[in-house]
């Protein structure tokens, strides 16, 4: 911006410069403002203002600074004044100085202030002179351009009269004269310069050619005005646009005349603004119906963007909305709208719902389409029952396999679904049918758990019978919960069993869960943390806890102090190491077998932080109220860390009931001393059970839930192929421990336990003998467990052939068994020289020579301690010892694919079927894209599903239907999971950084939002193409059919029990004596009993207790128990009375029991004393409170 100052100073052009440069500074756009002064006349330039500002704010910051910059050149006016003025008075009155001398300084004058009069006067006389002349001469000048400006007007007046006259004699020839050459400019685009005069005459637009040496004449602008006149112009138009006002606006570098009211703007700004006045109006139209009319895209992005939080309930997604819409239209300037109006313009609860159903249509098109488009023929299924906050879901996934060769999954519904075989199987046909227009798909493989009764023994069975799969088709039991029961029946087996009733190391486990959780649950995470602290900084300085700890749990203590001996000397660096090193457990679930890995990283934590545990414990004990359920946890808990004895079961029903037992009453204040060097039961317990999972456990169970390393990510759970040779790497790691678990350093700690636990005569006293006698149980129970639901499966024929998509060297050798026997059913003899040199080293004459007697190492089979080796002749002969190769030569797949399986063993170096760098000249392709489509997409566990299921239950909360809750499965399995994986995976080809890449586990913050939007633009284009190709009316049948309950399997087992109960009800009616009539409970109170309560010695009650214990003849009674244990027999006693009569069967417990129904004659006394004692107490009561 500039602005020009000419004449503010004296002898030259000034200019004042704002300039402006703008910058991107983290997102958000920054402006820098310059002012400058230019001065033309000392060719001087000052920057006096530098500012960074706001974008929006720049125009008032520029003015600012002009008018700072006008203030500085007002004062260098001042000045330069003030210095004419000392000039003029060094050189005397009316001295004018010649232009030489006025160039020079006023330190010139003073330097010739020495010279005479006389010759000043001569030089000012000369200079005078000199001037008049240069006047005379440009008079002169002024005078001939004068004359030379008359002289060209003439002459134009002259020719214009010769061109009318030209004009007229054309005219009257007939002749059309052409338009001269200002005409044809207004008619045409004018070429811009300084020849064209474009203005603005009477409110009319007109452009002349003009001569820098010629007048304008008033009729050339009116001859040049462009266009014509309106016919039915009026006067007071005419008036109106001659008084029209004009003011100069500005269009880049040219400035024009605009009517005021009126502005400038370039035709591609004006579109901009055309499109930002088209867009704001779009909005303003959402607003001003009478209900939401948001297309049917904008309504799939708020169903799919709710999907980010799926346990919503419609209100919550129904206000996010709103509050996010009402934000926008805000700060965006709609102020016009109400908020009726944005209410309006909401997307309601049922508008929210029919959005959900058109994803989950989208979603089920897109899956439809896709699985056209991948060519596939195959699929699998994987289900499970589960049941969670108390809603029963039947979750089935179906697998298939993608263009690209991966696994493709998608939830096809979470419905109900009772659980036997035979409905469930009929509840899979039903899903099915929902795959529209997908021929030639045949369902292969289904994979689920093994118990209940949809276990997957029988659901297969019975999906063949529904014809639903063929008899040819696979089942995979899950790998992870077989091998998670192997493990449940061995450490209940050998250290008791856990649940309700058990006094045993799970439950120690369960109450160290329980103590923190309930402390969360008083003050948070934060109390928790100041709790674990405080006890970890007292054991630190305490001398009296540490001779505790010493004497009571002496290896656990040594672990803890050689901890601190690890950290290093610098005091500094020890104080954050040791925050790390005895950093307070987090995320503790509760240790239940039935949830994987639970069980065992309790037990971890658990064993590591034992003494700070133990003495939270007792820090709780001492500062919780007496008898309250916070203090009553810590007190079951420190019995369990101290106790000594076996584990057996106790009468108390239930873990609260055992929690509930530890009373003031019942815990003396003995001191029991231990002796050192004794290591509690149970801690012994869990560092075996910790050294078995260290051991084995934990590398078996990891590798289950691996990515296939072929497959890439995404594929957890698709590892069938590998399953079968991993089946001989856990066999022969469980038997190597099994004779060698001693030697092993995972389980020296346990042996060094078992040395400090002393002889206690029997194994049932849980001494060194129980625990010397506990490894070969445990180990005995898993291998049997693991044989009978992992070895035998594995092993069988069906699956045995899976193998050949392993490891190269192991299906070549599968390949050369098979074609061994081949060759006894047929002429096609394996020879000799088909098996290589290293084949035929074997001494022994019943092995096969096919199975070399040579170690090799399994690829993606590594375990934490290295990588696994394996003899291929040990491996063969385990994996095939309970073989039929007739049954698999007959198998389908391998007579379809028998050529190149042939090739396989006929290969000279081992062929990967997964590197066609290895298949030489024989093309495998059939074979893998066989393996891929058959195999690969055969689940060999289910944690996939249990998400699923998690989900359901989590929508459930909403209270929210089936159908709904189906909807949002079926969106989250097609969008959500692939969209994660999708987002980590392109966040992390960013990062070099091989350890940050690894942090990378979810996308979050901006980067999810753009990359979510983005793959929702995607999945919007593909949902419209699929449905396009469909057309709208079977898009509205498809969509249709996921509403209601007319298509679901629960729908058909209500209609069956109602029919049922309809049927039975006309059933002639048999009364049976349950039906019949009960007693009638009398209160104590009513006279109906005794109240515990005031049998006491102060009451001198205790020998009517002594009667009443007698009549009822309680085991275990004697006259020397104390009143307190005496009235515990009585309520035990009383508690059997009840649950014979059916009162407990609604889970009534023990201290529930406040009365006794009097058998004896003394207690029988006490009623009507009863009544007198407790009147007495609502006196006394009333009096208290009265005052």
């Amino acid at each position: 911006l500039e602005y020009d100052l000419m004449g503010i100073e004296e002898g030259g052009s000034d200019v004042l410069c704002v300039g402006v440069s703008m910058q991107q500074s983290r997102g958000a756009e920054r402006v820098t403002a310059v002012g400058r002064f230019r001065s033309e006349k000392d060719r001087t330039s000052v920057v006096v203002g530098r500012r960074a500002v706001r974008s929006d704010i720049v125009g008032t910051v520029c003015q600012d600074m002009k008018e700072q910059l006008i203030r500085i050149v007002r004062k260098r006016q001042a000045e330069n004044s003030r210095k004419a003025a000392a000039r003029k008075r060094s050189v005397g009155n009316g001295s004018v100085l010649s232009r030489e001398g006025h160039d020079q300084s006023s330190s010139s004058v003073n330097e010739n202030e020495n010279d005479s009069v006389d010759a000043k006067r001569r030089r000012i006389v000369s200079t005078e002179a000199s001037l008049c002349t240069d006047i005379s001469k440009a008079q002169m000048a002024i005078s001939a351009a004068v004359a030379d400006v008359q002289r060209a007007k003439a002459q134009i007046a002259d020719a214009k009269i010769r061109i009318a006259e030209g004009r007229g004699e054309l005219a009257a020839l007939g002749a059309v004269p052409q338009d001269d050459a200002s005409t044809s400019m207004a008619a045409t685009d004018a070429p811009s310069g300084p020849g064209i005069l474009y203005y603005t005459l009477c409110g009319r637009a007109g452009q002349i050619e003009i001569n820098s040496n010629a007048p304008i004449l008033i009729e050339e602008l009116e001859a040049g005005l462009i266009g014509e006149l309106p016919t039915d112009e009026t006067a007071e138009a005419k008036a109106t646009r001659e008084k029209k006002v004009y003011s100069v606006d500005s269009h880049g570098t040219a400035q024009v005349w605009v009517p005021n009211g009126a502005a400038v703007r370039a035709k591609n700004k004006l579109s901009v603004l055309e499109k930002d006045a088209q867009r704001a109006h779009n909005i303003m139209a959402l607003f001003s119906a009478e209900e939401c009319v948001l297309s049917r895209e904008a309504l799939r992005f708020i169903a799919a963007f709710s999907l980010n939080g799926f346990g919503a309930s419609d209100e919550v997604v129904e206000m996010i909305v709103a509050g996010t819409i009402k934000a926008v239209l805000h700060d965006g300037g709609f102020n016009d709208l109400t908020s009726a109006d944005i209410a309006k313009g909401c997307p309601s609860r049922r508008t929210i719902e029919r959005a959900e159903q058109a994803l989950a249509a989208d979603s089920l098109v897109v899956v439809c389409q896709r699985i056209k488009d991948d060519g596939a023929s195959f699929g699998a299924v994987m289900v499970d029952h589960g049941n969670r906050n108390g809603q029963e879901h039947f979750v089935k996934v179906l697998i298939w396999e993608g263009r690209d060769g991966t696994p493709q999954f998608f939830c096809l519904d979470t419905d109900q679904c009772s659980h036997s075989a035979d409905d469930c199987a009929d509840a899979i046909k039903q899903s099915l049918k929902i795959l529209h227009g997908v021929e030639d798909f045949k369902i292969i493989a289904i994979t689920g758990d093994s118990g209940g009764g949809a276990g997957i023994h029988r659901l297969h069975a019975a999906c063949i019978n529904a014809g639903i799969m063929d008899a040819d088709s696979k089942k995979n039991p899950c790998l992870i919960h077989n091998l998670n029961k192997a493990f449940e029946e061995a450490c209940e087996t050998t250290f008791g069993k856990q649940g309700i009733g058990h006094c045993t190391p799970w439950q120690m486990l369960y109450l160290f869960a329980l103590l923190f959780k309930r402390i969360r649950q008083e003050g948070g995470s934060k109390l928790l943390e100041e709790y674990w602290g405080i006890a970890l900084n007292h054991l630190l300085n305490d001398g009296d806890w540490q001779e505790e700890a010493r004497t009571k749990f002496s290896q656990a203590y040594q672990q803890f102090l050689a901890m601190l001996d690890s950290l290093d000397s610098d005091v500094d660096e020890d104080i954050d190491a040791m925050a790390k090193l005895f950093e307070r457990p987090v995320d503790i679930q509760d240790p239940v077998f039935s949830r994987w890995g639970t069980v065992a990283l309790t037990n971890k934590a658990f064993l590591k932080h034992y003494p700070i545990i133990y003495f939270v414990a007792v820090a709780v004990k001492q500062s919780s109220k007496s008898n309250s359920y916070l203090w009553q946890i810590a007190c079951a808990l420190l019995a369990l860390m101290n106790t000594r004895a076996d584990p057996v079961e106790v009468e108390q029903r239930n873990i609260g009931d055992y929690v509930r037992s530890f009373t003031s009453d019942a815990i003396d204040d003995t001191d029991i001393q231990l002796k050192p060097g004794d290591s509690p039961t149970f801690y012994t317990m869990l560092l075996f059970v910790d050294g078995f999972h260290e051991a084995f456990f934990k590398d078996m169970f990891e590798w289950t839930k691996r990515n296939d390393p072929v497959i890439g990510p995404g594929s957890h759970g698709q590892m069938a192929r590998l399953c079968v040779e991993r089946l001989y790497v856990m066999h022969s790691e469980l038997s190597a421990l099994a004779k060698g678990w001693r030697d092993r350093p995972e389980f020296q700690p346990y042996l060094k336990a078992v040395k400090a636990t002393p002889n206690l005569g029997a194994v049932a006293n849980a001494g060194r003998e129980f625990f010397e006698k506990a490894p070969a149980c445990f180990f005995s129970k898993f291998r049997f467990i693991f044989d009978k639901q992992v070895t035998s499966h594995w092993r069988s024929d069906p699956m045995l052939y899976y193998m050949l998509s392993g490891n190269p060297e192991l299906a070549k050798r599968f390949s050369l068994w098979l074609q061994e026997y081949y060759q006894t059913l047929t002429d096609d003899v394996l020879d000799d020289d088909d098996i290589s040199d290293d084949d035929s080293d074997s001494d022994d004459d019943d092995v096969p020579s096919i199975f070399p007697d040579r170690e090799i190492v399994l690829r993606h089979h590594q375990m934490s301690n290295g990588p696994v080796s394996i003899n291929i002749q040990d491996c063969m002969l385990f994996i095939t010892e309970e073989a039929d190769r007739e049954t698999i030569l007959e198998m389908p797949f391998i007579k379809e694919h028998w050529y190149l399986i042939k090739k396989l063993g006929y290969a000279v170096d081992a062929v990967d079927l997964f590197d066609e760098d290895t298949w030489g000249s024989v093309d495998y392709s059939s074979l893998v894209n066989a393996i891929r489509s058959m195999i690969v997409i055969h689940p060999h566990q289910s944690q996939r599903i249990e998400n699923y299921v998690q989900l359901a239950a989590s929508i459930s909360k909403t209270l929210v239907g089936e159908d709904r809750r189906s909807y949002r499965a079926m969106a989250h399995s097609i969008i959500m999971r692939p969209f994660n994986l999708l987002a980590v995976e392109n966040k992390r080809a960013t990062i070099d950084d091989k350890e940050k890449k690894k942090k990378i586990r979810r996308a979050e913050g901006s980067y999810r939002i753009a990359t979510f939007a983005q793959f929702m633009n995607d999945f919007g284009k593909e949902a419209d193409a699929a449905r396009e190709k469909i057309g709208d009316a079977e898009y509205r049948r498809i969509r249709d059919t996921l509403k209601g309950d007319a298509n679901r399997r629960s729908t058909k087992e209500r209609k069956a029990k109602t029919l049922k109960f309809s049927t039975d009800i006309q059933k002639k009616r048999v009364v049976i004596k349950a039906e019949m009539n009960s007693r009638v409970d009398v209160t104590a109170q009513m006279g109906g009993g005794v109240l515990l309560h005031i049998l006491t010695r102060t009451n001198n009650f205790e020998p009517h207790i002594d009667a009443e214990c007698e009549a009822r003849n309680i085991k275990g009674y004697r006259t020397n128990l104390t009143i307190g244990e005496k009235k515990k027999l009585l309520r035990t006693d009383e508690l059997k009375i009840w649950a014979a009569q059916g009162k407990a069967r609604d889970g009534i417990k023990q201290n529930d029991v406040n009365y006794i129904v009097p058998q004896s004659e003394m207690m029988k006394s006490l009623v009507p004393v009863q009544e007198e004692i407790l009147a007495a107490k609502a006196e006394k009561a009333s009096l208290r409170h009265k005052s």
